[in-house]
């Protein structure tokens, strides 16, 4: 590639990041590569994440200001304004291992159907002590087949930054869906990486995923991110089955199905009928509830929809404060 031709953009929506998008954008400035471009969107932000902003004066960085409308449309705006030939969406809050980039791209190659991608790891607070952990999925292979390995136990996250996008693919195969909110990356990701032809892992590379933000969209339950979380597990799956129709991919499909149910359990019935419907036509789920160590004892005794009410009663009266396993890997990335 030409060195006057931007090789990677990182687009980073952001929405009131001040306390972290510091240091995230330190941890881009700080790459062993660095042919890259920064392109950031404030989708509205109220908490001085705007004068953060302005006081970045790095000649790569651009920054664009923009009225709330969600996630989903800032990462758009942010692909609509960048050059590079790949991009990666980075979160506001996360952070690159220092060989990141440069690990990514020595495995991609522009304008072709090639997905490098890198190991990650939550973090609370110091990141500097991590080890990165090793994953099933860890290894090359199709694109569909690694999301087959990454839905069986439906219980896995992709991190947006931990792959990194030939520019081609977005624009062949499109971008984000501005319709949803919560679990709008499992439609997005099911959609772009069903088509990849081979997904390249590039063990050196490392993403750091910040855990606990209270703004997290993940951590919303309305009405609305419940609707946008059914649309997105049944599209993203639908987009696996269109390419691959294997026993295996229709199990990993009925597992992330199942899951929704659990989740879910006892309220939106109607989105749980609909689901459970789509599950029977897959041939069925071999997923068990997840929850914290009561949950699963009472499961056992009274099944798993009475235990999920005693759940929900004690987490009411406030008498389990522990109201996910701490197995649960269903939190998203959607956090600005």
């Amino acid at each position: 590639m030409p060195d006057d031709r931007t090789a990677i953009s990182v687009l980073i929506a952001c929405y009131n990041a001040a306390p972290f998008v510091r240091a995230a954008i330190e941890s881009v400035l700080q790459q062993t590569f660095q042919n890259f471009e920064i392109i950031i969107v404030d989708d509205g932000s109220t908490d001085g994440t705007g004068e953060v902003l302005a006081s970045l004066r790095d000649p790569r960085i651009k920054v664009i200001s923009q009225p709330n409308r969600g996630a989903s449309s800032a990462r758009n705006t942010a692909f609509a304004a960048c050059q590079g030939e790949q991009v990666i969406y980075f979160d506001a809050d996360d952070i690159m291992h220092p060989k990141h980039l440069e690990s990514l791209y020595h495995r991609s190659a522009p304008a072709s159907l090639i997905v490098p991608f890198s190991p990650w790891i939550r973090f609370k607070g110091d990141h500097q002590a991590l080890r990165f952990e090793s994953r099933p999925n860890q290894t090359d292979m199709s694109g569909p087949d690694w999301l087959v390995c990454e839905w069986t136990n439906a219980r896995q996250m992709m991190q947006s930054a931990m792959f990194l996008l030939p520019r081609s693919m977005i624009e062949n195969y499109g971008g984000w869906d501005e319709s949803l909110s919560l679990n709008d990356d499992f439609e997005f990701f099911g959609r772009i990486l069903s088509q990849a032809e081979h997904m390249a892992f590039a063990a050196e590379a490392g993403l750091y995923y910040r855990s606990a933000v209270t703004n997290s969209l993940s951590a919303k339950r309305s009405a609305n991110a419940i609707t946008s979380a059914f649309h997105s597990v049944h599209a993203g799956t639908s987009h696996l089955l269109a390419k691959v129709n294997s026993a295996e991919a229709r199990l990993a499909c009925a597992n992330c199905l199942q899951d929704f149910v659990y989740i879910t359990y006892p309220g939106f019935p109607e989105y749980r009928r609909i689901t459970v419907g789509r599950i029977s036509e897959l041939g069925g789920s071999n997923l068990p509830p997840d929850g914290p160590p009561g949950f699963q004892k009472l499961r056992r005794i009274i099944g798993w929809k009475s235990a999920k009410r005693v759940q929900k009663l004690a987490e009411t009266l406030k008498l389990n404060k522990a109201n996910r396993s701490p197995k649960r890997q269903r939190a998203h990335s959607d956090k600005p």
